[in-house]
């Protein structure tokens, strides 16, 4: 399959996935989200072949469920090299992506994140890969957390956490992470509320810390956003 059909795949099976989710079909839209993530998968090991003889070609390809390194451990970090960096210009670029409302649990950010067929001839290339695996991963962490809240399948959080945290490790290969500023605080938000719900204290505390300093990135097109204030409302009445 050539990459515009993967790219088209890849978008279709995501939003295939949301309307399931949206139905309350949690598992097909596991199904058809996680079948991104195989399609992204694909699309990787076809760059490998492509690459292998292209002398100082990369020597590995980062895969869409990689999960590698503790979240906490480099996130004060990450942070830290974001707000470093230069502020954005006062017209940034408009989100690549739109959010879809599933209602809300306590503080859960309960929206997943629609990719428009308008993205596709980049979303696999570059450092664009690894928005796109972000948005999938925490779209798929997003079923599997309302699975935990709303049906009580307690076993569901745990991979949820984990698909977080897969969706965070993408986000620190992003140079430009204004572009992804909502699914950052969303990722931070979320965790956090997993921790709550199963009295992790601590973590708890760390998420919502870092999700007030990830508030503090500069970003104009979030200051009168209804998401915005729904994440500064939960970091601000969560204990510090």
């Amino acid at each position: 399959m050539d990459p515009s059909s993967l790219e088209s795949s890849v978008v279709e099976l995501n939003n295939v996935g949301l309307s399931h989710f949206l139905s309350g079909d949690y598992q097909k839209a596991i199904d058809s989200l996680g079948m991104a993530c195989h399609v992204i998968d694909r699309y990787q090991f076809q760059a490998v072949d492509r690459q292998q003889s292209v002398p100082n070609g990369p020597q590995q390809v980062y895969s869409a469920c990689d999960d590698t390194g503790s979240i906490s451990s480099t996130m004060d970090q990450y942070i830290e090299q974001v707000l470093r960096k230069t502020p954005p210009s006062k017209n940034p670029e408009p989100s690549n992506f739109s959010t879809s409302s599933s209602g809300t649990v306590h503080s859960l950010y309960n929206r997943g994140l629609v990719m428009s067929t308008g993205q596709c001839g980049h979303i696999l290339t570059g450092e664009y890969m690894h928005r796109t695996s972000a948005v999938i991963l925490y779209n798929l962490a997003l079923v599997y957390h309302n699975m935990g809240v709303r049906q009580g399948i307690s076993a569901a959080l745990p991979h949820a956490l984990q698909m977080y945290e897969s969706a965070f490790h993408c986000l620190r290969r992003v140079s430009c992470i204004v572009e992804c500023h909502k699914l950052l605080l969303a990722i931070l938000n979320n965790m956090g509320n997993i921790y709550a719900q199963s009295f992790q204290v601590d973590h708890t505390v760390e998420c919502f810390k870092q999700l007030r300093q990830a508030l503090s990135i500069p970003n104009p097109s979030m200051d009168l956003d209804e998401d915005y204030i729904f994440f500064l409302l939960n970091a601000l009445f969560q204990p510090k």
